[in-house]
C-alpha cells in the first residue's frame, strides 16, 4: 500500500517566512544570543521585539534597548545599544509612591493634561505589584527620611524665638505628641505583655495621625499664597515668595510624614511592635518643630492679601 505521508518543501516554506514577524523575532533572538557581551554578558534574551528595536534582559536583571536591522542576506545587525533604568520598587516605599502618583494623576486630570493616560497606566502598574508593607519596612522607610535637614525645618529651628513671639500666647498652648516608648523599646517584651504594648502604640500613632491632620488643615490659607500676594504693612516684595517657598516645602514633607504614619497604622495589628514604637518616638521627637511651623504658617497666612482684580 503506497504511503500517504506528505513532506513539506523546507526551502519553499523558508521563502514564505522571509520578512515575517516570526522570522524576524527568531533572527533577532539569535543575534542577541551571539552578542551577549553587548548586553552585560552571561545569559541574555530578547524579551520584546519591535519593528526597529528590541528590549534585552540579562541574568543580572539589567535591561537594554538595541536597534536592529535585517540585511538582504537575512543577517541581523544590532546597534545603538543603551541601558534602560527600569524602576525597582521597595515594598516599604511603595505605599508612599502610590500616593504620590495618585496625587499627580488627579492633578493631571483636573487640569486636562495630555499625559493622563500614561499616568493612569503608571498607577495601574503599582496597583498590580502586590507588595506588602511590614513594620520593619515602615521603620526602614522612616529611617531613610531627612525631614530634619529640610530648609523649612532648619529655618524653624534657627528662628524659633521670633516665630514663637509672632505666634504669641497661642505658642504655649500648642499640643504636640512626644516620645513615650523608650522604656518599652529597651526592655524584653513577653508574649503576655505584647498585646497591651501594641494597644498603647496604636493609640499613640493614631494621635500622631490626628496631629498631622490638624497641621495640614492649618496650612489651607498658606497654600493659596503665591508671589502675587502682598504682606500687610510691608513693602518687602519678596515676603510672599519666601513664605510660599516655606509653605511648599513644609506641606510636601507633611504629606510624606502623613503617609508614613498611615502606613504604620495599616500594619499596626501584626508584626514587630517595637518597630512601630521606634517609628512613633522618632516622629514624635520632631513634632516640636512641625507644630511650631504649622502654627506659624496658619497665623502669617492671614496677613497676606490677594492681588486686587483688575477693573
Amino acid at each position: 500500500m503506497p504511503s500517504t505521508e506528505k513532506m513539506v518543501d523546507a526551502d519553499f516554506l523558508g521563502r514564505l517566512m522571509i520578512g515575517s514577524f516570526e522570522a524576524n523575532v527568531g533572527a533577532v533572538e539569535e543575534a542577541v544570543g551571539e552578542h551577549a557581551d553587548l548586553f552585560g554578558g552571561g545569559v541574555v534574551r530578547a524579551i520584546a521585539t519591535h519593528t526597529d528595536h528590541c528590549i534585552v534582559a540579562n541574568e543580572d536583571g539589567e535591561f537594554y534597548r538595541a536597534e536592529w536591522a535585517m540585511s538582504d542576506e537575512g543577517k541581523v545587525t544590532l546597534s545603538e545599544i543603551k541601558d534602560i533604568a527600569v524602576p525597582v520598587y521597595e515594598a516599604e516605599a511603595l505605599s508612599g509612591q502610590v500616593r504620590g502618583v495618585a496625587r499627580e494623576t488627579v492633578e493631571a486630570i483636573l487640569r486636562g493634561a495630555p499625559d493622563v493616560d500614561e499616568r493612569l497606566k503608571e498607577l495601574a502598574q503599582y496597583a498590580y505589584t502586590g507588595a506588602r508593607l511590614t513594620p520593619e519596612g515602615v521603620e526602614d522607610h522612616w529611617g531613610k527620611q531627612s525631614f530634619h535637614e529640610a530648609d523649612w525645618f532648619l529655618a524653624t529651628r534657627e528662628k524659633e524665638s521670633s516665630m514663637r513671639a509672632f505666634i504669641g500666647g497661642d505658642a504655649g498652648r500648642i499640643e504636640r505628641p512626644t516620645p513615650r516608648f523608650e522604656s518599652m523599646i529597651e526592655s524584653d517584651i513577653t508574649p503576655s505583655q505584647e498585646e497591651g504594648h501594641r494597644a498603647a502604640v496604636i493609640v499613640a500613632v493614631k494621635r500622631l495621625a490626628e496631629s498631622l491632620r490638624k497641621m495640614d488643615e492649618s496650612c489651607l490659607l498658606g497654600r493659596q499664597v503665591d508671589e502675587s500676594y502682598t504682606l500687610q504693612g510691608s513693602d518687602d516684595s519678596m515676603a510672599a515668595t519666601e513664605f510660599s517657598e516655606f509653605v511648599q516645602g513644609f506641606v510636601e514633607d507633611l504629606e510624606g510624614m502623613r503617609g508614613i504614619v498611615s502606613d504604620a497604622l495599616a500594619i499596626a495589628e501584626d508584626g514587630c511592635v517595637k518597630c512601630l514604637a521606634r517609628v512613633h518616638d522618632g516622629i514624635a521627637g520632631q513634632m516640636y518643630e512641625w507644630t511650631l511651623a504649622a502654627a506659624f504658617v496658619d497665623k502669617l497666612a492671614r496677613r497676606f492679601e490677594a492681588p486686587s482684580e483688575a477693573a
